[in-house]
């Protein structure tokens, strides 16, 4: 019954602007705009989790204790980003479906932000410590929550822009490509050396500075497509309780506001973790079987994104995260830390060159399947070249590489979940005719895979690297996954042709 609820709740279409959308050609220009925020928010994230574990480490915190700090965002969002995607399809104000939730999520991630910046800088001095310690686990674990959240509506809006379009691809490799253009951006102030203040807080307060530009420019982009202010406003209600306009008495309406209040807290928090895997694990057959795919392939770029230049700092360079001030080892590790930014940024080129130059090509010649393959197989061969290449150079030439897969995780997936729900009576065979499902709901089905597998990095690799104490797991762990993941795409549909022989399968394992 639950399902059925939440699957009612989240397709709530919006045929304003759905035909404003279909009316509309949007220029490369125009979608990059529209996509800026997107940009922003890779450059808030890369900075802060890039200098993230470094910070909490000389801030005094064990490999456990950081791990649980970066993986409570992830295990928080995983329970709610669906919520907020069912939410994002069903609400309407005068100022637009989606740009509502992405206005809010911007605002906490820049306090969030902020938070990170104070924190460190009171967690460098005996007397600040405790509240500077605080500030950083609690900054770090609202700014994991909110830089990826806010990246469901933000995907959302652009699967309403682009559904019946033939150019959804084309967009979805635009989002890509801003979204690896962020990474660059962000990688590059982190392996810059900046004159003045310290590295750290210098390279957030830039990075915040640009993430409110960008914030500006997709709202002023995606204005006139914000729904009229005389549109008909609907009443969400989760738990079938009404809420009426006018009330007899105070205490009637107290009464009906507490009991609602409960029953909300109930179903919609005590039961999330229950809806949301119940949600995932009944979803349509396609979108299971991308969701799994996704999910391996996110655990292994998470992995190699979070600590590529923590594994450079310690191994290649010898230098230790929690040595003496001004001792050699620091000295070793924060120039380590650096090239790794490096190496990180060549990996955000690549992958902005890939997606903007060559993906769209390589679809049309070899197809969805064979391109992502491709992408998933070049990841994990450079995983692997990196657990037995020492020479920086060589890594971060490796690095560059493994752009490629990473434009291949965050382009065709969106691109499959988009022609999915452009025709969900051919993919979705599996649902009852008249049951349809929001786009912002199938996006949050693929976000939850996103943030299981940083759930099982950061709280489960995190422990295993301290108990064996070799920071060579993670990249070990990367190359892993990566081939599990190349194993599992070969089951993700791709076009109605793979439609017939899975929908065999499928009755012949329900009889």
């Amino acid at each position: 019954m639950l399902k059925k609820e939440s699957r009612r709740l989240a397709f709530v279409p919006c045929p304003e602007t759905r035909t404003r959308a279909a009316m509309t050609e949007f220029s490369t220009l125009r979608l990059v705009f529209i996509n800026a925020m997107v940009c922003g928010l890779e450059v808030a994230a890369t900075v802060a989790f890039t200098y993230l574990p470094p910070i909490l480490l000389k801030a005094g915190f064990a490999e456990s204790s950081m791990g649980i700090i970066l993986g409570v965002g992830p295990l928080i969002g995983m329970f709610t980003v669906s919520a907020v995607g069912q939410l994002s399809d069903y609400w309407y104000e005068k100022f637009g479906q989606r740009i509502f939730f992405m206005l809010g999520l911007a605002f906490i991630l820049s306090l969030s932000l902020l938070a990170v910046i104070f924190g460190h800088r009171l967690s460098s001095s005996a007397d600040g410590l405790a509240i500077g310690c605080a500030l950083l686990a609690l900054g770090g674990v609202v700014l994991d929550y909110s830089s990826q959240v806010a990246l469901n509506p933000c995907e959302s809006l652009l699967c309403d822009l682009l559904q019946g379009s033939s150019s959804s691809e084309r967009g979805f490799s635009i989002y890509s490509g801003v979204l690896s253009l962020g990474a660059c951006i962000g990688y590059l102030l982190t392996a810059v050396h900046w004159p003045w203040g310290r590295q750290e807080e210098a390279a957030c307060g830039a990075a915040l500075v640009f993430f409110l530009l960008c914030c500006a420019a997709t709202m002023s982009a995606v204005s006139t497509l914000a729904t009229a202010k005389g549109a008909r406003k609907r009443h969400l209600s989760w738990t079938k309780i009404e809420f009426p306009c006018k009330y007899k008495s105070v205490p009637h309406l107290l009464t009906t506001k507490i009991t609602a209040a409960f029953a909300f807290l109930y179903h919609r928090v005590l039961l999330l973790p229950v809806s949301v895997c119940r949600e995932v694990w009944q979803s349509p057959l396609v979108l299971w079987r991308l969701f799994v795919a996704d999910t391996i392939s996110w655990a292994a770029a998470t992995s190699h994104a979070l600590f590529y230049a923590h594994y450079v700092g310690q191994v290649v360079y010898a230098g230790q995260p929690n040595a003496p001030a001004n001792s050699l080892e620091e000295d070793l590790y924060n120039e380590g830390v650096r090239m790794g930014s490096w190496g990180l940024l060549l990996h955000s080129m690549a992958s902005c060159g890939y997606v903007l130059l060559l993906q769209n090509q390589l679809i049309q010649a070899y197809g969805l399947k064979t391109t992502y393959r491709f992408g998933l197989a070049s990841f994990a061969a450079c995983m692997f070249a990196t657990l037995v290449v020492h020479n920086v150079w060589l890594l971060n030439i490796f690095a560059a590489f493994s752009g490629i897969g990473f434009a291949v995780m965050t382009s065709i997936p969106s691109a499959l979940v988009t022609e999915y729900h452009a025709d969900q009576q051919t993919f979705y065979f599996d649902l009852p005719e008249d049951e349809k499902r929001g786009c912002g709901a199938d996006f949050g089905v693929l976000y939850v895979g996103y943030y299981l597998g940083q759930t099982v990095i950061s709280l489960v690799m995190s422990s295993v690297v301290q108990a064996m104490g070799m920071p060579h797991g993670y990249i070990a762990f990367a190359a892993l996954a990566s081939l599990l993941a190349y194993h599992q795409a070969n089951k993700v549909v791709y076009s109605h042709t793979d439609i017939p022989h899975l929908r065999a399968s499928y009755d012949l394992t329900k009889c």
